[in-house]
């Protein structure tokens, strides 16, 4: 078991709400359960890579947690709260987004990821990486997150990804920076 999600981004500080649920990612079921006041939940692991010991806790490496998120966009954490998380990074390495994305081997998250981390022109990331994530999304447009009903109807094309995104994008993204 180790500590994933949004939780992990806590574990590695750039959490920008702290929540009193923690994300753990074990094989095994159980049923979430509360102590002192947080509750633990239960994520089945979709992979198995990117899992390092930080101050004795297992906890998901950023790399592996951006993509756990953007995998679980609009389940486990929210939009605006992923790319306030994204933007408190000070890097990511990205062999190791390659690695996890890779090994999650689903188009649509080569897709909504490298268009989330697009966003981020700070970030260490080569026009090479975001080049990779467009060849591996394939041709099908889908929803960066739910669907037209989640979105409430409105939603931007954004053509270079193929993804259907809040038209509210922008208003998140000044709110951050």
């Amino acid at each position: 078991e180790y500590v994933s999600h949004h939780s992990a981004f806590e574990v590695h500080g750039v959490a920008n709400q702290v929540y009193n649920e923690v994300f753990v990612s074990s094989k095994e079921k159980f049923s979430s359960f509360e102590f002192d006041g947080t509750t633990y939940t239960r994520v089945a692991p979709r992979i198995d890579t990117g899992v390092v010991e930080v101050t004795g806790v297992l906890v998901t490496e950023p790399e592996r947690t951006v993509a756990d998120c953007a995998n679980d966009l609009g389940k486990l954490i929210g939009l605006e709260e992923l790319l306030q998380c994204i933007d408190m990074l000070p890097s990511l390495n990205e062999e190791k987004m390659r690695l996890h994305l890779t090994n999650y081997s689903k188009k649509c998250l080569f897709q909504k990821t490298g268009y989330l981390l697009e966003l981020f022109p700070s970030l260490p990331l080569s026009p090479g990486f975001f080049e990779w994530c467009r060849e591996m999304s394939g041709k099908s447009v889908r929803y960066l997150y739910g669907d037209a009903r989640t979105m409430g109807g409105r939603g931007a094309f954004v053509r270079e990804w193929g993804l259907v995104v809040p038209s509210n994008l922008s208003v998140l993204l000044e709110g951050i920076s």
